[in-house]
């Protein structure tokens, strides 16, 4: 279910949501465990405030990573700090990062094209009627949180939004909108699953290994890391000691 950035989009797909390359921890992140260092790991004093980790061409604000560790803490509070942190930063910020700098232009057109069509939106049937000239449907199934965006989740699983429109979202691959439909309570909150109609905007220029290539470009970058991620950092991200 992917939008197009032009308007007169016909892509018609069928209605599941596949978890795109990026939105969850797979093999990728596995394989690139055994890429080099990066040339520096410093702590963060020169940060501007607000800014949790700085490196060439990316930042990383509190403002970003607050709401994702919040949703973790409220529906899986076993977690520890530093493995919630090391998610966040290896399955959601650092990919968006890297993604908004390599791909800014794309990711432009297609910011424009959401915000085009979410606008004057209000409500799942409203996002149904637009969305369907653009490649927008309902999810074949309730799909867990593990299997959406990080950004997208809190609106996705809070009853007081079913039948409402989310916001532009951003994810690695680009920008959704959802409409959560029905939530199909589980064991437990961290296991509920959410029928939703959902449109993509996904980037299509990049190559398929875009996220691998930008991880490895950060390999001999010197960054700045703030002392709350201390010792929260990507195992492909972390100097040896």
């Amino acid at each position: 279910m992917r939008a197009d950035p032009t308007p007169e989009s016909t892509d018609r797909r069928a209605p599941h949501l596949p978890a795109p390359r990026s939105w969850t921890a797979t093999a990728l992140f596995v394989s690139l465990a055994s890429c080099g260092d990066p040339g520096s790991v410093t702590p963060g004093t020169d940060l501007e405030p607000g800014v949790l980790l700085s490196g060439p061409g990316i930042r990383i604000t509190r403002a970003e990573f607050e709401p994702l560790d919040a949703w973790i803490q409220e529906h899986d509070p076993s977690l520890g700090r530093k493995y919630r942190a090391r998610e966040i930063l290896d399955q959601c910020l650092l990919p968006i990062a890297l993604a908004r700098r390599d791909h800014a232009a794309e990711r432009a057109r297609l910011r424009e094209a959401a915000e085009a069509l979410r606008n004057g939106c209000d409500n799942s049937i409203e996002l149904r009627r637009r969305g369907d000239l653009a490649g927008g449907g309902e999810t074949a199934e309730p799909l867990p949180a593990n299997q959406l965006p990080m950004t997208i989740r809190d609106f996705a699983f809070r009853p007081e939004n079913l039948g409402a429109v989310s916001p532009v979202t951003e994810t690695p691959d680009g920008f959704m909108l959802m409409a959560p439909l029905e939530i199909v309570p589980g064991l437990t909150s961290a296991t509920d699953a959410v029928h939703a109609y959902v449109i993509r905007f996904d980037m299509t220029s990049a190559p398929a290994d875009w996220l691998e290539r930008a991880r490895r470009s950060l390999q001999g970058e010197p960054l700045q890391v703030h002392p709350d991620l201390d010792g929260a950092l990507p195992r492909w991200l972390r100097s040896h000691p």
